[in-house]
């Protein structure tokens, strides 16, 4: 059974309570044993961008302030097709990583991957993917 509600607050606790429900035996679930408490983590940040800045640079925004210490794991991130990823460092938004990877092939679209990057209430990311990134190349010059 899976129970859907609105969205919870991270750090509050709630108790949800039973009743009319039976087990699989079909025996009703009493009045006592019928709750149980939680404390909401909220929703894990989210990969909502990734822009090839040049072509051994990756800009990758999420959707909330993350944690700086797995936001600056490179191992947290992956580009495929398969170039390695060096370095990861959070920018001073707190919503934004710039990645340094093996050289980007001109014309090749990437797609970026984050996992364990958590949020700042320390939820961890699920495996989150951008859409493939602009094609790898110098930002135009004016």
């Amino acid at each position: 059974m899976r129970l859907t509600t609105t969205e919870h607050t991270a750090g509050i606790q709630y108790t949800l309570v039973v009743t009319n429900v039976k087990d699989t035996q079909l025996n009703a679930i009493g009045a006592t044993n019928n709750s149980g408490s939680y404390t909401a983590i909220g929703r894990p940040a989210q990969v909502i961008g990734a822009t090839a800045t040049d072509s051994r640079h990756v800009s990758v925004v999420f959707d909330e302030t993350v944690d700086a210490t797995t936001a600056n794991t490179a191992t947290n991130y992956a580009i495929s097709p398969s170039l390695a990823v060096s370095a990861a460092v959070l920018q001073g938004d707190g919503k934004t990583v710039l990645l340094t990877s093996a050289a980007q092939a001109k014309g090749t679209p990437y797609t970026v991957t984050a996992t364990g990057v958590k949020d700042m209430q320390k939820s961890p990311a699920s495996r989150r993917t951008t859409p493939p990134p602009s094609p790898a190349c110098p930002p135009p010059t004016t």
